[in-house]
């Protein structure tokens, strides 16, 4: 398959509570350069950056734990 697939950085898996959430974070002005949708409810989050999400989901009332 050369060059077809690659292997990215480490990600955590971030469930939502329901698809609101999930639209307004991958969405978000602060954190949709650091959240990328997998489906409804779900998005990845790169391990590294995952203290700057956190800050930023805060504000906008979504706790990330």
């Amino acid at each position: 398959m050369g060059g077809r697939v690659r292997d990215t950085e480490p990600v955590h898996l971030l469930e939502c509570a329901d698809t609101t959430a999930a639209t307004l974070l991958a969405t978000g002005r602060k954190t949709r350069r650091l959240a990328r949708r997998i489906g409804e409810r779900h998005l990845t989050v790169p391990t590294d950056p995952l203290t700057v999400s956190r800050k930023t989901a805060l504000p906008q009332g979504n706790p990330v734990s």
